[in-house]
C-alpha cells in the first residue's frame, strides 16, 4: 500500500516538474530576440503594430525568416511583410495542412505544400530542425498557445493594403507592374473571368505582353488560356515534383494539352505538351521560362512566363509570294522594326514600284533598347522623323535587290558605297567560313548577319542582329531634341556597353 503510494506521489512529481518547464518556456517573442539569426525579422517586427500585438496577444503561428533569407530577399520591407509571416491558430508541423490565414485582413493565404518529408509555406522551406517551438504567450492561466517555425526564404504576399484578398483575376487586372494585359484582355474577350476567380486553389500562368505578338494574340482561344490553368493544385517552383505532368482545364474530346515544370541553370520552365490537337491546335511541346514566380493570390498562385503556352510560331508562306511588308507585318521576330515603320511613316516607301535590299533588325537586335527605355514611349510621335531616318539607313531602293554574295563580290576587302533613304553609306561585306555566315561592316561597326537572302516579291530582305547605330548620332543629337536626345542615351548605353 505504501510503495503504491509512493508510485503515485512519484509521478504527480513529474507532471508538476513538466508542467513547470512548459510554463517556463520563452514565449516566441522573446524565444525569436534571442536568436541573432533572426534578428532582422525581429527588427522587422516592431515596424508592425499588428504582429506585436499578435504575439502578445492571439494564439498565433509564427513563420521566422532567418536573416540570410532577408539578404537575398528583393522585395518591399513593409508593415505588411511580417503580417504575412504570423497566422491565425497555433500549428505544430504535424497539423500544417494546406493553407493558413494570416492575420492581416487583404492578404492572401499561406499555402502549405508537403514533398518527400519537407515542408514548405508557399516556396519557402521550413527548416523541421529548428522549427515546432512551442509556448504559451503568458505564465499564467490566461496565455494563449502559439507556435514558431524557421524558414529559409522571406515571404511575400505582394499586394498590400488591400481590404480582402485578391483573386487572380483581381491581381492581374489591377496590376500595372508585369505587363499581362494583353492576356487579360482575351480573358475577357472568351468570357473566362470566373476560371480566375473560383475558389479551390489553382496554378495560373500568364504571358508577358511582350510574347503576345498579333499572330500570337490571334492563336489565344478558350482553349489555350484554360492550357495556362492547373486546377485545383497550387505548385510554387521549388515545392514541386521536376517533370511531373499536370492536367489542365484544357481537357476535352479533341483538345488535351498537360504541363510540367523545369528546373535548368538555377531558372525555372513550363512546359506544354498538346496530346491531342486539330488544325488550329498543333500537337507539339513548348517551354516556357517563368519570369516573375510565386505571386501568390486568394485562390491559388500566378506565375508570369515568357511566351504562352501551345501556341506555336506562325509557320511562314515562302517569300517570293510576299511582299515585304507583308513579310515584316507577319514575322513574329521582326515586330519592332515593322512597328517603328508604321509609327514614323517609313513603311510607306515599301509600297513603291520598287526593288528594295532591306536590313532589317530582329527584334533581339533591339531588345537592349527595350530594356534600357520604355518601348511604348518610343512609338510616341515626338521624335519620329529621327527614326524614320534611322530606318532609312536599312534600305537600299533601285532596279534590283542585292544579295549578300553580291555585295561581298562588289566590295571585297574595299567598302561599296550603297544609296540608302537616307544617304550614300559604305558598306564592307566580309563572310567567316567557320560560321559560314555574314558580316557588315559599317562605320568601323561589325554586324553579324543572321539570316541573308529572305526572297520576298519586290526585292531582299537581310536579318542582322544590330541596328546601324553609331556614337557619333549620340554625340550629334541637336540639344532641342529633348525626347531624342532621351532615346539616343539609351542607343549610346547600348553601343558603350
Amino acid at each position: 500500500m505504501m510503495c503504491a503510494r509512493l508510485t503515485t506521489i512519484f509521478l504527480l512529481l513529474i507532471v508538476l516538474k513538466r508542467r513547470e518547464a512548459v510554463l517556463r518556456k520563452l514565449p516566441v517573442l522573446k524565444y525569436i530576440a534571442q536568436h541573432d539569426d533572426l534578428n532582422k525579422f525581429y527588427s522587422q517586427l516592431y515596424m508592425s503594430a499588428l504582429s506585436r500585438s499578435s504575439l502578445n496577444y492571439r494564439e498565433v503561428t509564427v513563420f521566422a525568416p532567418v536573416n540570410e533569407a532577408f539578404r537575398r530577399f528583393g522585395g518591399d520591407l513593409n508593415q505588411n511583410l511580417t503580417s504575412y509571416h504570423v497566422a491565425y491558430n497555433a500549428y505544430r508541423l504535424r497539423d500544417l495542412n494546406t493553407y493558413l490565414e494570416p492575420i492581416q485582413k487583404g492578404l492572401p493565404p499561406l499555402w502549405v505544400t508537403k514533398l518527400n518529408g519537407d515542408i514548405y509555406v508557399n516556396n519557402a522551406m521550413i527548416l523541421l530542425s529548428r522549427s515546432d517551438y512551442h509556448a504559451n504567450n503568458r505564465q499564467d492561466n490566461l496565455g494563449k498557445p502559439q507556435v514558431l517555425h524557421i524558414i529559409d526564404e522571406v515571404l511575400d504576399p505582394i499586394a498590400t493594403n488591400l481590404e480582402n484578398p485578391q483573386s487572380a483575376y483581381d491581381f492581374l487586372r489591377k496590376s500595372k507592374d508585369y505587363g499581362v494585359k494583353k492576356f487579360v484582355r482575351k480573358i475577357e474577350e472568351y468570357k473566362l473571368e470566373d476560371l480566375f476567380n473560383e475558389d479551390g486553389g489553382n496554378t495560373y500562368f500568364i504571358p508577358a505582353d511582350e510574347a503576345m505578338d498579333e499572330y500570337k494574340s490571334k492563336m489565344t482561344d478558350s482553349y489555350i488560356i484554360k492550357a495556362h490553368i492547373i486546377p485545383k493544385r497550387v505548385l510554387f517552383t521549388r515545392p514541386v515534383p521536376k517533370n511531373s505532368i499536370y492536367d489542365t482545364l484544357a481537357d476535352v474530346d479533341y483538345i488535351y494539352i498537360l504541363l510540367s515544370f523545369l528546373n535548368e541553370k538555377d531558372r525555372y520552365y513550363v512546359k506544354s505538351n498538346t496530346i491531342l490537337g486539330d488544325a488550329t491546335h498543333q500537337n507539339g511541346e513548348i517551354k516556357s521560362e517563368i519570369i516573375h514566380a510565386n505571386i501568390p493570390v486568394k485562390n491559388g498562385v500566378i506565375h508570369i512566363i515568357k511566351r504562352p503556352l501551345g501556341v506555336f510560331d506562325k509557320i511562314l508562306t515562302k517569300f517570293p509570294y510576299l511582299p515585304i511588308l507583308d513579310k515584316l507585318s507577319n514575322d513574329p521576330y521582326l515586330n519592332i522594326t515593322y512597328n517603328l515603320g508604321e509609327k514614323s511613316g517609313f513603311n510607306q516607301l515599301l509600297s513603291q514600284p520598287k526593288k528594295f535590299t532591306f536590313f532589317v533588325p530582329k527584334d533581339q537586335a533591339w531588345s537592349s533598347l527595350k530594356n534600357l527605355y520604355d518601348y511604348d514611349k518610343l512609338l510616341r510621335l515626338g521624335y519620329m522623323n529621327e527614326i524614320k531616318k534611322v530606318l532609312g539607313r536599312h534600305l537600299i531602293v533601285g532596279d534590283i535587290p542585292y544579295s549578300m554574295e553580291t555585295l561581298y563580290n562588289a566590295s571585297s576587302s574595299n567598302c561599296v558605297y550603297l544609296k540608302t533613304s537616307s544617304g550614300r553609306a559604305c558598306f564592307t561585306i566580309l563572310y567567316k567560313s567557320g560560321d559560314k555566315k555574314f558580316v557588315i561592316k559599317w562605320n568601323n561597326i561589325y554586324i553579324d548577319v543572321y539570316k541573308a537572302n529572305y526572297e520576298c516579291s519586290n526585292g531582299l530582305i537581310h536579318i542582322i542582329d544590330r541596328p546601324l547605330v553609331t556614337n557619333s548620332d549620340y554625340e550629334n543629337v541637336p540639344e532641342e531634341s529633348g525626347s531624342f536626345l532621351q532615346l539616343w542615351n539609351a542607343l549610346h548605353k547600348i553601343l558603350t556597353s
